[in-house]
């Protein structure tokens, strides 16, 4: 359910008056000397003149009226719209110091110098103008709103100049307002004269008084007194102000929004015939929450923040802002929710009060947590909470308690989960926040169901849909009542699931809520199911997969994309499922080629979809400075052990700085339509790419109720079932590979190879292949893994029993003989758009750039982030690895050692090299791969870290046949459902390289460094193809003797680390060395001079 609601923004001159410059402005709803119609017929007589001429007549107005202090205040307005402020201000400390006119020169200034964030001056100014025999109203209310905005514990009382005024009631009441204590307040309100509270300023705030308690009926009744008021007295603002009021108060209740929305529409009509600036960018900012068409409230809401920035009222732009991102969420534009976002933080900044940047940045977080971008979430939440506390901010810090408490649920913590989450129900003070309250006992109920516990679960999502439906709140009814129909598919009701998921369905499609609507239509393709309709089941499921495909659509964002359909994606693997019962009924061609098409759905598909395009990452001039410091920050960690701790603050803080920044840059560029480069491939189109390459695709799905092997061997095409239950797989893989990458803690000698599992697993995963296609399944394979099947070598599955369950690398490998890779040449792909087209590296020269070795007398050891468990020693053996490809390749081979393998010298070098081999450290970031990298030579400048990072690689641009990742665990990263692993083979495949050579595991240095040059021989000597050339050096490697004695190279452990991961075949490059091709130029060129000549002379004789 989602746990973004959308908040009802109300912001009047008192709602938000704590903000010091809000406050400025706060009730222009003044006392004015004479007619006040006549003021207002003023202000609509010059509406339609330019500023320059308005200001002229007012200035002439004042001139005549100098105690109409609602003309000084839209010269304030007027300059705040010109940009003049500052000249307004010298001419107001210069005009004339006449008595009718002294207070109210005062007060105005007071209100510049307080946009001006010129505190003590602006108090200076507010008690000059008290000082004066008559004060009036909104006088007090200004100087109150004031002194409690900056300091809610002020006195008040001080510089007051009459010791009488202090026992006056009037004083005494907006005290209590002001302090935040509205009963009392409202007592002390009834308890003055008529002739006080019933003016329309003070019933105003008597209203409020009731409102923020939620005595609805009682604000309602004083604000309907104070615009009738205001209306007999020809007051034109003070009506803006009530109708606002009542708008507001009229929205909170479904039943009569209508009247809300005639309200704001009168009270917009006031402000534009005043032209009063700042009543029409608070009218159009409330309106735009209940407008019913999102492009009208985008308008008004980008119109309210125009206004309000112009007026420097940043806290209430910041909160239109926040709606807008709220809006553009709600309606899917993702990327430009991201944008305001982005736009809005600066914006919360200088409101002047940080709990509005408290408050954005916490919507912010559930933007990310909704989106799947955890990490992220959490960041945001833990700075939230941080913010919260200290500003002794009670709900924002129960609130993000709350928020944070989800990860107890994901951990299984459910009682301490439900704790965090009924504590803030609790806290919940406005019986009317019907969301709220709706969500966290979604939430209460959630943990129930996770727990096992339906019954308590099915109570809590039954307490919370009547509290939405007391709300009149449509969207969570219908989200409650998903997940109520959910509770009925584990309860074995399908038909009372079918009934809800219809109802549901009806909803979210007029509303065009495509998540709401692919979850119900996967509900109901699961009832569907269980009542034996296979139809139904997918029609229901091809309609989720639309909705899917359109929000996937309206994620430009690639990371944005991959969170998202890791929890999208189980409609096609539903869809898949659904194909085979089918076939299962109906053997038909047609069915087998839709279920081939779903299949490839629910792979590696943000991946085959990357485009490029728009303004990228080292053009802005914001990133740059951030990537700048993070590199700073990085080079000092890696230099200076000692400040790595001081350091990790920052160090985090520009991480999450620089995600953030290219999450908005990517928010900017829209991703290339999906087109036939990157749509699935058909069945036959397949079959021909795998026969030009002499390889069998093996395409695995493993699921509960249906694990197979989709496979493509010659021209037969067969889907063979495989008996395995995918957790049982798992802790099967886990139990095999675990000793392989616990060799950091162990020494090689103590790394148990499982060779029992590596028999079963080739017992369930292997044999039924090979049994089903026999002698026609050709010795090249492509494996498409599913998710499970990531990190497991399937070279090292054992096709005969081993004599003994576990060996070591010093015991006899008498299992040798028996490994796949004896009888397979494997390769890998995240999905099969690797076999699609041909690159521009296949017409290069073989040319190898290697990077080796890369310490120098800046860093010989680094320490890197070792608080993690990363140290980076030079590496001899990589730089004899780096020599022997040397001497196998003479001038082909082009190698940059130690100081020159920098990140300078790569970046320049790179483009022009269709093989690129790294000799060096690498590093896996958990949570990002943008993060993840391999280590480079630093230089002299103190901004150059070394340290080749994930984000610099997805924008490289490559034009590389392989890369080489010739280092420790290249290929970890992220488990991502539907996506693969997000790691370095995947961000250069998705920088333009067709190949990546990786290691799952921490490798042997030597046995690298035979290893590699073994398989450049294969590869660019032998003409090989990629994958025959490793799969060649592996096994002439398994003959050789370790360098070490008692170990022997047949142990898993040093061989089985290597994969190769993306296209299998050749690189088509020219023949012959370098010298032999340029000889050969040299040749032809004299060749055609020699004729040329020839010709020239023919034709002259």
């Amino acid at each position: 359910m989602k746990r973004f609601y959308l908040t009802l923004l109300f912001i009047t001159q008192i709602g938000l008056v704590f903000l010091p410059n809000h406050a400025l402005l706060a009730l222009q709803s003044p006392q004015i000397e004479g007619e006040p119609a006549s003021y207002f017929a003023f202000l609509e007589s010059i509406a339609a003149l330019p500023a320059e001429q308005q200001a002229a007549k007012l200035r002439d107005y004042i001139a005549k009226q100098p105690g109409v202090e609602q003309a000084w205040f839209k010269l304030i307005e007027l300059a705040l719209l010109q940009d003049r402020l500052d000249t307004l201000q010298q001419e107001f400390q210069h005009w004339p110091d006449a008595i009718e006119a002294r207070q109210n020169r005062h007060w105005a200034l007071a209100r510049i110098f307080a946009l001006k964030k010129n505190q003590s001056r602006a108090m200076r100014a507010y008690r000059q103008a008290i000082a004066a025999d008559a004060v009036p109203l909104q006088l007090w209310i200004d100087y109150f709103a004031f002194t409690y905005g900056k300091n809610p514990s002020a006195d008040w009382r001080a510089g007051l100049p009459d010791p009488q005024v202090l026992q006056s009631g009037l004083l005494h009441g907006l005290q209590q307002y002001f302090s935040n204590q509205p009963a009392h307040a409202a007592e002390t309100f009834a308890s003055l004269p008529k002739s006080i509270s019933h003016q329309p300023q003070l019933l105003y705030l008597w209203g409020s008084s009731f409102f923020d308690r939620a005595l609805y009926a009682q604000a309602d009744s004083l604000w309907r007194l104070g615009l009738k008021q205001a209306q007999a007295n020809g007051d034109q603002q003070a009506e803006a102000q009530l109708l606002t009021s009542l708008a507001y108060a009229a929205s909170q209740d479904y039943a009569t929004i209508d009247f809300a929305e005639h309200y704001y529409q009168q009270a917009e009509q006031i402000a534009r015939r005043i032209d009063d600036a700042y009543r029409l960018q608070l009218v159009l900012g409330n309106h735009a929450t209940i407008l019913e068409k999102p492009g009208n409230a985008i308008t008004a809401f980008q119109e309210a923040i125009s206004i309000a920035e112009k007026l420097q009222q940043f806290g209430d732009a910041a909160q239109w802002y926040m709606g807008l991102a709220q809006l553009y969420y709600f309606t899917e534009r993702f990327a430009l929710a991201l944008q305001t976002y982005a736009a809005g933080e600066p914006v919360a900044r200088r409101a002047g009060d940080r709990s509005v940047y408290v408050q954005m940045m916490r919507d912010k977080g559930d933007f990310y947590y909704d989106l799947h971008q955890d990490s992220l979430a959490r960041k945001t939440y833990r700075d939230v909470l941080a913010l919260a506390k200290e500003l002794g901010l009670a709900q924002q810090e129960k609130s993000t308690r709350a928020r944070l408490a989800d990860d107890l649920l994901e951990a299984g913590a459910y009682e301490r989960a439900r704790i965090a989450y009924i504590d803030y129900i609790d806290f919940l003070s406005d019986p009317a926040d019907f969301e709220a309250r709706a969500y966290w006992q979604s939430r209460v109920a959630e943990s129930f169901k996770r727990q096992g516990q339906h019954a308590k679960a099915r109570d809590w999502f039954e307490l919370a849909l009547a509290t939405a439906r007391s709300g009149n709140d449509a969207f969570y009814e219908n989200w409650l009542l998903l997940e109520l129909a959910k509770l009925d598919l584990s309860n074995h009701l399908p038909r009372a699931a079918l009934e809800k998921c219809r109802a549901i369905r009806e909803y979210a499609t007029e509303q065009s809520y495509n998540e709401m609507l692919w979850q119900a239509e996967l509900a109901a393709s699961k009832a569907l199911q269980a009542t034996g309709n296979t139809s139904g089941r997918i029609a229901a499921l091809k309609d989720a997969a639309a909705a899917v495909e359109q929000t996937r659509q309206n994620l430009t964002v690639d990371q944005l994309q991959i969170s998202y359909f890791s929890e999208a994606q189980q409609v096609y693997r539903q869809l898949v499922a659904a194909y085979l019962a089918r076939l299962a009924e109906q053997p038909v061609a047609a069915t087998r080629d839709t279920l081939f098409h779903y299949l490839q759905l629910t792979r590696g598909r943000t991946l085959n979809e990357l485009g490029s395009g728009g303004a990228t990452p080292a053009q802005d001039s914001g990133y740059v400075d951030i990537a700048t410091k993070l590199r700073t920050i990085q080079r000092r960690m890696r230099d200076d052990r000692s400040a790595r701790k001081q350091m990790q603050s920052a160090f985090e803080a520009a991480r999450y700085a620089l995600l953030t920044r290219r999450l908005r840059l990517a928010a900017h560029d829209t991703m290339h339509a999906v087109d036939q480069e990157s749509a699935p491939l058909l069945l036959q189109e397949a079959k021909t790419q795998l026969s030009k390459l002499g390889t069998c695709l093996l395409l695995y799905h493993i699921a509960a109720d249906s694990s197979f092997v989709f496979a493509i061997s010659n021209s037969r095409t067969e889907i063979i079932g495989i008996n395995i239950e995918p957790d049982s797989l798992q802790r099967q893989i886990n139990a095999l590979i675990a000793p392989l990458h616990q060799v950091q803690a162990v020494s090689i000698d103590s790394v148990v190879f499982r060779a029992d599992l590596a028999h079963q697993l080739y017992q369930q995963l292997v044999a039924p292949v090979e049994q089903k296609l026999g002698a026609e399944m050709p010795q090249n394979v492509l494996i498409v893994p599913d998710i499970a099947l990531m990190q497991l070598p399937f070279e090292m599955m054992l096709s005969t029993k081993p004599q003994k369950q576990r060996y070591l690398p010093a015991d006899n490998p008498d299992y040798a003989s028996a490994f796949l890779l004896h009888r397979w040449t494997i390769s890998y792909s995240p999905s099969l758009a690797i076999l699609r087209g041909q690159t521009a590296a296949q017409t290069m020269r073989p040319e190898v750039a290697i990077f080796a070795n890369p310490f120098n007398s800046y860093a010989l050891t680094s320490n890197l982030r070792s608080d993690r468990g990363w140290r980076f020693d030079a590496l001899p053996y990589a730089e004899e690895e780096a020599r022997r490809i040397e001497m196998l390749l003479g001038d082909d081979a082009n190698i940059f050692l130690r100081d020159k393998a920098s990140k300078r010298t790569f970046f320049e070098q790179a483009p022009y090299y269709p093989i690129i081999h790294f000799a060096t450290h690498a590093f896996a970031d958990p949570s990002f791969d943008a993060f993840s990298g391999l280590v480079l030579a630093t230089t002299p400048d103190s901004s150059d870290d070394g340290l080749l990072m994930g984000y610099e690689i997805a924008g490289l641009g490559l034009q590389a046949d392989l890369v080489a990742l010739s280092a420790c665990e290249t290929g970890h990263g992220q488990l991502v459902s539907g996506e693969g692993v997000l790691g370095l083979p995947r961000l250069f495949l998705g920088a333009g390289a067709r190949s990546v050579l990786m290691t799952r595991w921490v490798i042997d240095d030597a046995f690298a460094s035979a290893l590699l040059p073994e398989f450049y021989q294969y590869y660019l000597q032998k003409r090989q193809s990629k994958a025959e050339a490793l799969s060649r050096a592996q096994k002439s490697l398994l003959q050789a003797s370790s360098e070490q004695p008692h170990r022997h190279y047949q142990h898993p452990f040093y061989w089985a680390s290597y994969a190769l991961y993306g296209h299998p075949g050749h690189g088509s490059f020219a023949t012959g060395s370098k010298f032999e091709r340029n000889l050969t130029i040299a040749c032809i060129i004299l060749c055609l001079a020699a004729y040329s000549v020839f010709r020239i002379k023919k034709h002259r004789t």
